[in-house]
């Protein structure tokens, strides 16, 4: 867990084959987990139906592909990915061994929060990236680990998590991300208007209240950077980018439905997107995770995409909706924000390549089957249901009182 925690935001050393010094560590420890429960137990393959498809739509799209090599560097990253997913998943055994994760996780967060915050103190006008490959990669985990100081087992007291809070709040401007910021603001709203709608009458006054002083205090702060260079004025010149680039991809999807020709990550080399700010043109990647799955993988690639996210979203909705004890329900909460904020941030970034959002996606599936494990020891005589794409075993529902 240290290890996790301590190399993930460590990712500016450009080692070959876009590696970092986690993926070292990271790949032992894979393989050596994977022999071990293959020896001692049933490996629990969540997740496994919609891998397939993408892998599916990966290898039809690899057809009459002038970029193999860097298609096959894609998959094997990805391969690794989803072993890592599956490995964290099958390791995290109980939400003592979450809360390690997420303890480990805030202070090596903190630590690199300090760090973009420096960044930003000795160059104001420029984006800080701290110890990441770019300040978007950045903004993702810092807006990530925001919410993970909601987990009830952290072991950190509440005045010490709101200054955490804090600091990852100042570290996700100080990179200057648009779209991480407007992905924390918009999951943080949608997460406390489902808290405000779960409280008790005699509270919901209370809560509206605190939600407005927070958007005065946010309007008031929000006020005062709205001059603040390379951040707000980078908007128009964004736009126009974003609206070069996805014009381009969509060419190139329409042209081949099935990503043939493309392949994997094969956008970057065989793509070229011209006009606006790109002038002449120049090759770039499509920053989007939606339209890279579209484009590069065709049709198949992107349902396969669709059926991730959706089995993901199932999963930390169904968490949310179980009935159980308020902090377990803030937990719940975070997780759905955490997942609303990595869904808004791939609209305009390619972030299912970070390795970050992986764990995010391990808690998540930890987090369902606690709440399936719950349902069988609250209320057996429950009718079964299943979750469609997630390869979960046939779960009651919970829905007693906790």
């Amino acid at each position: 867990m240290i290890g996790i925690a301590s190399l993930l935001p460590i990712l500016n050393l450009h080692l070959p084959f876009n590696t970092a010094a986690f993926d070292y560590m990271n790949g032992v420890l894979v393989g050596f987990w994977i022999l071990y429960m293959m020896m001692h137990r049933i490996l629990d393959l969540r997740l496994i139906p919609p891998f397939l498809v993408l892998l599916l739509g990966s290898l039809l799209s690899m057809f009459e592909s002038p970029n193999l090599d860097l298609n096959i560097l894609t998959i094997v990253q990805e391969v690794y990915l989803a072993l890592f997913f599956i490995v964290l998943y099958n390791v995290l055994e109980s939400e003592r061994d979450a809360a390690t994760l997420v303890r480990f996780w805030m202070v090596f967060a903190a630590i690199q929060g300090v760090f973009i915050l420096g960044d930003l103190a000795n160059l104001f006008s420029g984006r800080a990236q701290g110890t990441f490959d770019n300040p978007n990669m950045a903004a993702s985990y810092v807006g990530i680990s925001m919410f993970l100081a909601l987990h009830p087992a952290c072991g950190f007291p509440w005045p010490l998590r709101a200054g955490y809070i804090l600091l990852m709040a100042g570290a996700l401007f100080a990179t200057k991300s648009l779209s991480g910021v407007a992905g924390a603001i918009i999951a943080t709203v949608v997460a406390y208007t489902l808290y405000w709608f779960r409280a008790a009458g005699g509270r919901r006054a209370r809560n509206l209240a605190v939600a407005l002083v927070v958007v005065l205090l946010a309007g008031l702060a929000f006020a005062q950077v709205m001059g603040v260079h390379n951040f707000l004025d980078r908007g128009p010149k964004s736009a126009d980018s974003r609206e070069q680039i996805w014009k381009a991809g969509l060419n190139s999807f329409l042209r081949s439905p099935l990503g043939m020709g493309v392949g994997p990550g094969g956008f970057v080399e065989g793509g070229y997107v011209s006009g606006g700010v790109w002038g002449e043109g120049r090759h770039i990647s499509l920053h989007s995770d939606y339209l890279s799955f579209l484009t590069e993988r065709g049709i198949i690639g992107f349902l396969g995409l669709l059926a991730l996210l959706g089995s993901l979203g199932l999963m930390v909705w169904r968490a949310v909706l179980a009935h159980g004890s308020r902090n377990e329900f803030l937990w719940r909460l975070a997780l759905w924000a955490a997942f609303c904020f990595i869904a808004i941030d791939a609209l305009g970034h390619e972030v299912l390549h970070y390795r970050h959002v992986w764990v995010i996606f391990a808690l998540i599936a930890l987090e369902d089957r606690r709440v399936g494990k719950q349902a069988e020891e609250g209320n057996p005589s429950l009718q079964p249901s299943t979750l469609p794409f997630t390869g979960a075993a046939p779960q009651p529902l919970y829905r007693g009182q906790a």
